[in-house]
This record gives C-alpha cells, sequence and structure tokens, in this order.
C-alpha cells in the first residue's frame, strides 16, 4: 500500500482501538497511530513514508536534545535523572528501532511481530494511549501489507512469511482504503461526542 493509505489507516484504527475522547488525547492517538502506520517502511528507501519518518525523527531528535539541554539549564535537572525518565528511554529505544530498520530487507525485521513487539514496549515509556495507538498503527499496516503481492515476514524467530496476493499496493484497493479510513477519522468526533 501507498505510505498514505498505510498513515490514513493506522491513524483511523488507533482511534477506533484506543476510543479516546479530548482533544489531548485524540492528538496523541492521531499522532501515534500515523508514526505506527508508517514505521514499518522505515525499511523502505524510497517510500514518502519512509522519507516523512525519517524527517520527524531527525528533527524529534534534534528538537528532543536542545529540550533536554534547555530542562537542565532552567531547572537544574540532572543528567542522570534526566536520562532515567522514561519517555526519554522510549525516545531513544524507537530511534535505535528506526535506525536499525533502515538497514534492513523491506517487509523482513520491520514487519515482523518481534518488531511491533519491541517498538511497543518503548511506546508504551510515553504512556498507554500512545502506546496502544503506535502499536494499533504497526498491526494495521502488516496486516494491509499481506493483501499485496510480496511475502510479509511475520516472524523472524520462526521464519514465518505470509502473503495473500491480492491485489497491488498502488491499486484500487489502496484507494478505496484510504477513502475508508479518511470517513473513520473525520466521523470519529463526532461519534465521540454522540455515543
Amino acid at each position: 500500500m501507498r505510505g498514505k493509505t498505510h498513515a490514513v489507516v493506522g491513524v483511523a484504527t488507533a482511534l477506533f482501538v484506543t476510543q479516546v475522547s479530548g482533544i489531548d488525547n485524540i492528538g496523541i492517538a492521531v499522532t501515534a497511530g500515523m508514526i505506527g502506520g508508517l514505521f514499518p517502511d522505515v525499511d523502505c528507501k524510497n517510500s514518502n513514508g519512509s522519507k516523512i519518518l525519517k524527517a520527524v525523527v531527525a528533527g524529534t531528535a534534534v528538537i528532543g536534545l536542545v529540550t533536554a539541554a534547555l530542562s537542565n539549564l532552567i531547572s537544574g535537572i540532572s543528567l542522570e535523572e534526566f536520562v532515567s525518565y522514561k519517555p526519554f528511554i522510549g525516545f531513544i529505544g524507537l530511534l535505535v528501532l528506526a535506525i536499525v530498520g533502515t538497514r534492513q530487507s523491506h517487509r523482513m525485521f520491520t514487519h515482523s511481530i518481534e518488531f511491533i513487539a519491541a517498538t511497543g514496549f518503548f511506546a508504551f515509556m510515553f504512556g498507554n494511549t500512545f502506546g496502544v495507538a503506535l502499536v494499533a498503527g504497526e498491526i494495521s499496516h502488516v496486516i494491509l501489507d499481506l493483501f499485496n503481492k510480496k511475502d510479509v515476514k511475520l516472524s523472524i524467530l520462526f521464519n514465518v512469511k505470509a502473503c495473500f496476493n491480492l491485489c497491488k499496493s498502488d491499486g484500487a484497493f489502496s484507494n478505496f482504503l484510504t477513502a475508508l479510513g479518511t470517513l473513520v477519522i473525520v466521523a470519529y468526533p463526532v461519534l465521540v461526542n454522540f455515543i
């Protein structure tokens, strides 16, 4: 599937699974769902999703380091206290996994249950909503890729590959899923307020 399909379906899946309310929690679910929807394609050198994700990771790394330095200066937090802060550990873990993922073959390690478990472990350090939404986005990504005509390595440890061989990654099915995901995203705030 295309990057925009993975991003939109990742967000829609995250909203559906987390069922959050309130603008702050919806924002967290949308952000994490989009990251999760794109994250498995960090192994794809030329995809728009990979380029966007790499830019987000690089930008976040710079912003995180600057924020850490300023926070240290302003509040007097020691480096030991900052490094033991869970979101910092989660960020470093996700950054390492992204770097490792860029050096893998497409639809192998970054599409496996082991990769999803590792990213989930670090994502939950940002909070439950972020963790659930990111993992939901990643799982939606892998499920969508199963419909394509190329194998997806579902497990590295058990050497499990699968492919439904039902559609092209850039065909009508991808467009349909993008439209359906967009409908869910647009309807979600309305449904939350009336249900």
